[in-house]
């Protein structure tokens, strides 16, 4: 059989944004769930991790291949930190709302909470006044929301650094 006569070997497959979407999808949904819900939220580092180590399985399940550079790892975990915020933030919102009965007892009860834990000093009680106002909500809201997707995908990129690492090791002979 001469060389000409073979088929000529198929280049690598380059990577797709669908490649990345689903697993990232179903690990952010998984984390962000656990994250979410209320007594596992104690493990919220763990999860978040994770969720970052799952998406590579999964991205590993579902393409037939490894992920072999790690920026293609960074790029899935990042999507999957984006995910896993948003469906965090729907579970937790949702599940403390049933817990205190209603959105308002939910809102009063925060507010309680709030203004036990603060000193009674002046400029406690002028931050307190700000943060009371629309203008000082919407800030706080912007840097909490931000501290917490920073978070999400910090903690992914931890976990799908160590998928990516883990499930490309040789295997022996």
């Amino acid at each position: 059989m001469d060389e000409t006569s073979q088929p000529a070997p198929m280049p690598p497959k380059t990577s797709q944004a669908g490649d990345y979407l689903q697993p990232a999808f179903w690990a952010g949904f998984c984390s962000g769930v656990l994250t979410g819900v209320p007594v596992l939220s104690a493990g919220c580092c763990l999860w978040m991790a994770g969720g970052g180590t799952l998406a590579v399985y999964f991205f590993q399940l579902m393409n037939g291949r490894s992920l072999q550079r790690p920026a293609d790892g960074a790029r899935l975990v990042m999507i999957t930190g984006m995910f896993a915020f948003l469906v965090w933030s729907v579970v937790s919102l949702l599940s403390n709302v049933l817990i205190s009965r209603g959105f308002w007892n939910f809102v009063n009860s925060f507010n309680e909470q709030f203004q036990k834990s603060m000193p009674n000093d002046p400029q406690t009680r002028e931050f307190m006044a700000w943060v009371s106002t629309t203008d000082g909500m919407i800030t706080m809201f912007i840097f909490v929301a931000l501290s917490f997707l920073t978070a999400h995908v910090l903690l992914a990129s931890l976990g799908g650094a160590t998928g990516v690492r883990s499930f490309n090791k040789q295997k022996p002979n």
